[in-house]
Protein backbone atom coordinates (compact mmCIF):
# COMPACT_ATOMS: atom_id res chain seq x y z
CA UNK A 1 0.00 0.00 0.00
CA UNK A 2 1.49 3.36 -0.85
CA UNK A 3 2.06 5.72 2.24
CA UNK A 4 0.90 9.27 1.73
CA UNK A 5 3.12 12.52 2.50
CA UNK A 6 1.89 15.90 4.21
CA UNK A 7 4.93 18.84 3.28
CA UNK A 8 3.92 21.82 5.03
CA UNK A 9 6.44 24.08 3.08
CA UNK A 10 6.40 27.51 1.48
CA UNK A 11 5.56 27.67 -1.96
CA UNK A 12 8.71 27.17 -4.33
CA UNK A 13 10.50 30.24 -5.00
CA UNK A 14 12.08 28.44 -7.85
CA UNK A 15 10.18 29.54 -11.45
CA UNK A 16 11.78 27.59 -13.98
CA UNK A 17 9.93 24.09 -11.79
CA UNK A 18 6.24 24.21 -12.56
CA UNK A 19 6.08 21.08 -10.18
CA UNK A 20 7.76 20.91 -6.70
CA UNK A 21 11.04 18.96 -6.78
CA UNK A 22 10.22 17.48 -3.55
CA UNK A 23 7.29 16.46 -4.24
CA UNK A 24 8.37 15.20 -7.83
CA UNK A 25 11.14 12.53 -5.50
CA UNK A 26 8.67 11.53 -3.23
CA UNK A 27 6.29 10.38 -6.12
CA UNK A 28 9.49 8.34 -7.76
CA UNK A 29 9.83 6.74 -4.91
CA UNK A 30 6.20 5.65 -4.79
CA UNK A 31 4.60 8.13 -1.91
CA UNK A 32 1.47 9.83 -2.75
CA UNK A 33 2.19 13.38 -1.60
CA UNK A 34 -0.10 16.44 -0.96
CA UNK A 35 1.43 20.24 -0.34
CA UNK A 36 0.52 22.85 2.09
CA UNK A 37 2.06 26.03 1.94
CA UNK A 38 2.15 27.25 5.98
CA UNK A 39 4.04 30.31 5.26
CA UNK A 40 3.97 33.42 2.72
CA UNK A 41 7.19 36.33 3.06
CA UNK A 42 6.35 39.66 2.43
CA UNK A 43 9.44 41.68 1.06
CA UNK A 44 10.67 44.91 2.28
CA UNK A 45 13.67 47.58 2.44
CA UNK A 46 14.26 46.50 -1.60
CA UNK A 47 14.88 50.48 -1.90
CA UNK A 48 18.07 50.28 0.20
CA UNK A 49 19.23 47.02 -0.86
CA UNK A 50 19.06 48.72 -4.07
CA UNK A 51 21.47 51.66 -3.25
CA UNK A 52 23.49 48.66 -1.72
CA UNK A 53 23.71 46.88 -5.07
CA UNK A 54 25.05 49.74 -6.84
CA UNK A 55 28.32 49.87 -4.76
CA UNK A 56 29.67 45.91 -5.83
CA UNK A 57 33.11 47.63 -5.14
CA UNK A 58 32.62 47.92 -1.54
CA UNK A 59 31.84 44.46 -0.77
CA UNK A 60 34.00 40.98 -0.76
CA UNK A 61 31.14 38.63 -1.05
CA UNK A 62 27.76 38.20 -1.67
CA UNK A 63 25.96 36.00 0.95
CA UNK A 64 22.46 34.59 0.45
CA UNK A 65 20.77 32.00 3.05
CA UNK A 66 17.81 30.82 1.47
CA UNK A 67 15.75 31.75 -1.85
CA UNK A 68 13.63 34.57 -0.58
CA UNK A 69 17.16 36.42 -0.30
CA UNK A 70 18.04 36.35 -4.22
CA UNK A 71 14.59 36.66 -4.92
CA UNK A 72 14.74 39.78 -2.93
CA UNK A 73 17.36 41.04 -5.23
CA UNK A 74 15.72 40.65 -8.15
CA UNK A 75 12.91 42.14 -7.21
CA UNK A 76 15.29 45.30 -6.32
CA UNK A 77 16.77 45.99 -9.49
CA UNK A 78 16.11 45.45 -13.11
CA UNK A 79 19.59 44.24 -14.05
CA UNK A 80 22.12 43.70 -11.42
CA UNK A 81 25.54 45.41 -11.92
CA UNK A 82 28.23 43.20 -13.88
CA UNK A 83 30.96 43.82 -11.35
CA UNK A 84 28.56 41.61 -9.11
CA UNK A 85 29.57 38.55 -11.53
CA UNK A 86 33.41 39.34 -10.16
CA UNK A 87 32.81 39.32 -6.63
CA UNK A 88 32.22 36.18 -4.48
CA UNK A 89 28.88 34.36 -4.20
CA UNK A 90 27.77 32.15 -1.46
CA UNK A 91 24.48 30.27 -1.02
CA UNK A 92 23.18 27.17 1.28
CA UNK A 93 22.27 24.60 -0.72
CA UNK A 94 21.59 23.15 -4.07
CA UNK A 95 17.96 25.29 -4.48
CA UNK A 96 19.27 28.68 -3.59
CA UNK A 97 22.16 28.61 -5.58
CA UNK A 98 20.37 27.67 -8.92
CA UNK A 99 17.96 30.17 -8.58
CA UNK A 100 21.45 32.81 -7.96
CA UNK A 101 22.16 31.59 -11.47
CA UNK A 102 18.84 31.54 -12.84
CA UNK A 103 17.99 34.83 -11.91
CA UNK A 104 20.68 36.96 -11.15
CA UNK A 105 23.49 35.17 -13.28
CA UNK A 106 25.80 34.59 -10.42
CA UNK A 107 27.64 31.45 -9.72
CA UNK A 108 27.27 30.99 -6.14
CA UNK A 109 29.99 28.48 -3.58
CA UNK A 110 28.18 26.90 -1.38
CA UNK A 111 25.21 24.32 -3.27
CA UNK A 112 26.99 21.59 -1.42
CA UNK A 113 26.05 22.92 1.82
CA UNK A 114 22.97 22.49 3.97
CA UNK A 115 22.91 25.14 6.94
CA UNK A 116 24.63 28.44 7.99
CA UNK A 117 26.98 27.06 9.68
CA UNK A 118 28.45 24.80 6.86
CA UNK A 119 28.55 27.80 4.60
CA UNK A 120 30.07 29.99 7.02
CA UNK A 121 33.04 27.44 6.93
CA UNK A 122 33.02 27.74 3.07
CA UNK A 123 32.89 31.58 3.22
CA UNK A 124 35.95 32.09 5.57
CA UNK A 125 38.26 29.75 3.59
CA UNK A 126 38.17 33.21 0.91
CA UNK A 127 40.23 36.28 1.70
CA UNK A 128 37.81 38.89 2.27
CA UNK A 129 39.19 42.06 3.03
CA UNK A 130 35.96 43.95 2.71
CA UNK A 131 32.52 43.47 4.27
CA UNK A 132 29.85 40.88 2.49
CA UNK A 133 26.35 42.16 1.32
CA UNK A 134 24.08 39.67 3.06
CA UNK A 135 20.00 40.28 2.04
CA UNK A 136 18.61 38.38 4.91
CA UNK A 137 14.85 37.67 6.57
CA UNK A 138 13.37 39.02 10.28
CA UNK A 139 13.72 35.30 11.24
CA UNK A 140 17.48 34.62 10.46
CA UNK A 141 19.26 32.89 13.25
CA UNK A 142 22.28 34.78 12.68
CA UNK A 143 23.95 31.67 12.58
CA UNK A 144 26.30 32.76 9.17
CA UNK A 145 26.60 36.46 10.63
CA UNK A 146 28.17 35.56 14.04
CA UNK A 147 30.27 33.31 12.58
CA UNK A 148 31.90 35.34 10.14
CA UNK A 149 32.05 38.33 12.69
CA UNK A 150 34.00 36.13 15.13
CA UNK A 151 36.52 35.52 12.39
CA UNK A 152 36.96 39.36 11.94
CA UNK A 153 34.81 39.61 8.47
CA UNK A 154 32.61 42.45 8.68
CA UNK A 155 28.54 41.70 7.47
CA UNK A 156 26.46 43.85 5.96
CA UNK A 157 23.21 42.67 6.70
CA UNK A 158 19.98 43.99 5.25
CA UNK A 159 16.65 42.81 6.66
CA UNK A 160 14.66 41.94 2.60
CA UNK A 161 11.79 40.39 4.12
CA UNK A 162 9.09 38.84 6.80
CA UNK A 163 7.84 35.39 7.04
CA UNK A 164 4.12 35.35 7.98
CA UNK A 165 1.74 32.55 8.43
CA UNK A 166 -0.02 31.99 5.21
CA UNK A 167 -3.21 33.69 4.94
CA UNK A 168 -4.98 30.83 3.91
CA UNK A 169 -3.50 28.15 6.32
CA UNK A 170 -6.35 27.24 8.97
CA UNK A 171 -8.51 26.78 6.01
CA UNK A 172 -6.50 24.51 4.23
CA UNK A 173 -5.58 22.48 7.15
CA UNK A 174 -9.36 22.15 7.93
CA UNK A 175 -10.19 20.29 4.12
CA UNK A 176 -7.69 17.91 4.65
CA UNK A 177 -8.41 14.34 6.04
CA UNK A 178 -5.23 14.40 8.20
CA UNK A 179 -6.09 10.36 9.15
CA UNK A 180 -5.14 9.68 5.10
CA UNK A 181 -1.58 10.63 5.47
CA UNK A 182 1.26 8.15 7.44
CA UNK A 183 4.21 11.31 7.65
CA UNK A 184 4.15 14.71 7.74
CA UNK A 185 7.40 16.95 6.79
CA UNK A 186 8.37 20.25 7.99
CA UNK A 187 10.66 22.76 6.04
CA UNK A 188 11.38 25.28 8.37
CA UNK A 189 11.32 26.25 11.60
CA UNK A 190 8.14 28.67 10.96
CA UNK A 191 6.52 26.50 9.50
CA UNK A 192 6.42 24.27 12.26
CA UNK A 193 5.71 27.18 14.66
CA UNK A 194 2.53 28.32 12.25
CA UNK A 195 0.76 25.53 11.55
CA UNK A 196 1.68 22.54 14.86
CA UNK A 197 -1.17 24.56 16.83
CA UNK A 198 -3.52 24.22 14.14
CA UNK A 199 -3.33 20.88 13.60
CA UNK A 200 -3.42 19.79 17.29
CA UNK A 201 -6.47 21.99 17.66
CA UNK A 202 -8.28 20.05 14.71
CA UNK A 203 -6.50 16.56 15.12
CA UNK A 204 -5.50 16.26 19.04
CA UNK A 205 -4.31 11.86 17.92
CA UNK A 206 -1.09 12.48 15.86
CA UNK A 207 0.72 9.10 17.55
CA UNK A 208 0.61 7.24 14.50
CA UNK A 209 2.07 9.78 12.41
CA UNK A 210 5.94 9.63 10.89
CA UNK A 211 7.26 13.28 11.52
CA UNK A 212 10.27 14.18 9.41
CA UNK A 213 12.54 17.63 9.09
CA UNK A 214 14.40 18.85 6.39
CA UNK A 215 17.26 19.48 8.62
CA UNK A 216 18.41 20.23 12.24
CA UNK A 217 17.08 23.16 12.74
CA UNK A 218 13.62 21.74 11.88
CA UNK A 219 14.36 18.81 13.90
CA UNK A 220 15.18 21.13 16.70
CA UNK A 221 11.77 22.87 16.56
CA UNK A 222 9.68 19.71 16.12
CA UNK A 223 11.30 18.21 19.12
CA UNK A 224 10.37 21.24 21.09
CA UNK A 225 6.97 20.79 20.30
CA UNK A 226 7.50 17.25 22.30
CA UNK A 227 7.67 15.21 19.07
CA UNK A 228 9.32 12.59 18.08
CA UNK A 229 11.35 13.18 15.13
CA UNK A 230 11.78 9.73 13.03
CA UNK A 231 14.12 11.37 10.67
CA UNK A 232 16.07 14.12 9.15
CA UNK A 233 17.19 14.99 6.09
CA UNK A 234 21.30 14.64 5.57
CA UNK A 235 20.94 17.66 3.58
CA UNK A 236 18.22 19.96 1.85
CA UNK A 237 18.00 18.00 -1.45
CA UNK A 238 14.91 16.12 -2.93
CA UNK A 239 17.14 13.35 -2.71
CA UNK A 240 18.41 13.27 0.97
CA UNK A 241 14.59 14.06 2.03
CA UNK A 242 13.33 10.94 -0.24
CA UNK A 243 15.80 9.14 1.93
CA UNK A 244 15.01 10.47 5.47
CA UNK A 245 11.23 9.75 4.29
CA UNK A 246 11.65 6.13 3.63
CA UNK A 247 13.97 5.45 6.36
CA UNK A 248 10.82 7.26 9.08
CA UNK A 249 8.99 3.68 7.80
CA UNK A 250 11.22 1.23 8.72
CA UNK A 251 12.25 2.70 11.92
Amino acid sequence: MKSNVLIFKAAPEDSEKTKDIYQEQLEDNNFGVEIVNVIQFNYKNLDVLKTKLTRPNEYSGIVFGSPRCVKAVANAVDTLYKQWQSVPCFAVGEATSRLAKSLLGLNAQGAETGNGEALATVILKCDLKKPVLMPVGNLSRDTITNSLKSNGVAVDAVQVYETAPHSELRRTIEKLSIDRFNAMVFFSPSGVYSSLPIIRDLHPDLGSVKFVSIGPTTEKALLEHGLTVSATAAKPTPEALAEAVSSAFIK
